[in-house]
């Protein structure tokens, strides 16, 4: 069994599988606090292992993705001190079986990199991968199952925020299904225009996405806000909950020694 620890903007995504099935023991969410110490996350991770009745010793490894470069460390040291096995991290020199052809490829974040792996091993090429997170991105594989590039634009939450942040009137509302397309009071509006229009961004830029690579790519989804915004789309698209953690499994085995 591994962990996978996938960091983002926001949370935290601590994963266990087996490696050889790919079988998923668990995969829980904890905030992203720059402000929480080693000690701190060592403590909130024993627990989570504590919850599910795992024991540090059957851990033979872990892997991490990470998008917060201040909190990469932070976590490692705190995986160490609780599992006492090979800890990897999605980053130049590791394996991960995707070839980027972008004109830096050096600026891919670890969290696109993850998703691609995954992508191609289990709903291969060409395909179109749609991540809701901090932030929207949707990336695209061609047919020789190559990363040729992806779009970047706010999140749900943040869009939320940054209406409730810049404006003197809007208040502070959390995500949810709008009850309606044209809202009759401000919450309701906003969840509208937020969600229904990145659906109906979403719907819009796969068409343009084939429309210039000439390729039917078929498409899937993951992350925190997949299932409050793809029920609007009126493309076909998959959702895949485990998307990210199937990519570290992938680039996990990939690169994987024999630990003794």
């Amino acid at each position: 069994m591994i962990l996978t620890v996938i960091i983002e903007n926001s949370k935290i995504y601590l994963g266990a599988a087996e490696p050889e099935t790919g079988h998923v023991i668990f995969e829980n969410a904890i905030s992203a606090d720059l402000r929480k110490t080693t000690t701190e996350y060592l403590l909130v991770i024993r627990q989570l292992l504590d919850l599910h009745g795992i024991q540090s010793g059957s851990v033979e490894g872990c892997i991490i993705s990470s998008c917060v470069p201040q909190l990469t460390d932070v976590i490692r040291r705190a995986l160490a001190g609780l599992v006492r096995r090979e800890i990897m991290e999605v980053a130049p020199g590791l394996k991960t079986g995707v070839n980027i052809r972008t004109d830096d490829p050096s600026e891919l974040g670890a969290d696109l990199i993850t998703a691609a792996a995954a992508g191609i091993r289990h709903y291969g090429a060409p395909l179109i991968i749609v991540n809701f997170g901090t932030t929207t991105t949707i990336s695209f594989i061609d047919e020789q199952k190559a990363f040729r590039g992806c779009t970047i634009a706010p999140g749900v939450r943040l869009s939320l925020e940054s209406l409730a942040g810049n404006t003197a009137f809007l208040p502070d509302v959390a995500a949810h299904r709008p009850a309606h397309l044209i809202g009759t009071n401000t919450a309701d509006s906003m969840q509208s225009g937020v969600i229904i229009g990145m659906a109906a961004m979403i719907d819009g830029m796969i068409d343009r996405f084939r429309e210039e690579t000439e390729l039917d790519a078929e498409v899937v989804a993951a992350g925190e806000y997949a299932g409050l915004v793809i029920p609007y789309c009126r493309h076909m698209i998959m959702t895949d909950e485990h998307l990210l953690m199937k990519g570290l499994l992938a680039i996990y085995n990939r690169n994987r020694r024999k630990v003794l």
